[in-house]
């Protein structure tokens, strides 16, 4: 699989990649599978959603992306009472977001090493814990798995 475009998440006055996909679990959670065009093999999911962090609640604030019949995608057409931001209450999991420069680029998902990882520990939208990874250059050892040895 090729490397995929992160989302973006707005965090303590800076904006961060996200490699994480909450949104998933909601589509998954509410039984809807919206069809995305998919236009490279860099974004897969077809989307790219904007998230910040507000008083330790993830939110989603907006959604950039196409469905396949043309129509573009955002916020109101998935959230249509929610136009302007929607409480990730569904999501429960960890969120990554690396900073710094790349040390170790992998040609697969988001399994690239950046000198940091801000992890974020989410239960029900809420912010439960973060914590920071320092990593070193050590080609292709990273694996999402590492993230359960944080917490």
């Amino acid at each position: 699989m090729t490397a995929q475009v992160p989302e973006v998440l707005y965090y303590d006055n800076q904006k961060l990649s996200m490699c994480s996909v909450p949104l998933m679990d909601y589509f998954t959670l509410a039984n809807i599978e919206p069809k995305f065009r998919v236009d490279c093999t860099a974004l897969w999911r077809g989307y790219v959603g904007t998230w910040e962090i507000i008083d330790g609640r993830l939110y989603l604030i907006g959604i950039e992306g196409h469905f396949e019949n043309g129509n573009e995608v955002n916020l109101s057409s998935i959230f249509p009472e929610f136009p302007d931001r929607v409480f990730a209450h569904w999501y429960s999991g960890k969120i990554r977001a690396p900073r710094g420069e790349l040390i170790d680029y992998v040609h697969g998902g988001f399994a690239s090493v950046y000198e940091q990882d801000i992890i974020f520990k989410v239960k029900k939208g809420m912010i439960v814990d973060t914590k920071i990874k320092n990593n070193e250059a050590q080609p292709n050892d990273y694996e999402s798995d590492d993230l359960e040895d944080i917490f």
